[in-house]
């Protein structure tokens, strides 16, 4: 429910509401998630983790042998933002009015100067 009204084109004043109260349950089952699901179920790496992670200590003494155990990172930037999300739609409108890709149009002279 979440995502389907995250990604509206056009939002009305109940739209967004209806958007924060998910966003609030969404968080709540997260953190549910988090502290008493995720912890009764042990994972590690992939493979394929386990072999970048080899690959990227070849050159040092010490390797841990294995597959690292792994868990559920509620630390991340995708989570942490998502209680923006209504006010920069209120802000800034749905993401389909704007685009990145003028930035690109820009010569890479005048951004090598940022």
């Amino acid at each position: 429910m979440w995502h389907a009204l995250a990604k509206l084109r056009m939002h009305t004043n109940s739209s967004l509401a209806l958007l924060d109260e998910a966003t609030t349950s969404l968080g709540f089952a997260l953190r549910h998630f988090a502290t008493t699901v995720s912890s009764n179920f042990p994972t590690c790496e992939t493979p394929a983790e386990y072999a970048k992670r080899q690959r990227a200590s070849s050159g040092s003494t010490c390797t841990t042998p294995g597959r690292q155990p792994k868990g559920f990172n509620m630390c991340t930037i995708k989570l942490h933002s998502l209680g923006d999300y209504v006010s920069n739609i209120k802000l800034y409108g749905t993401t389909e009015n704007y685009s990145t890709g003028s930035v690109s149009q820009i010569p890479r002279s005048i951004l090598a100067r940022y």
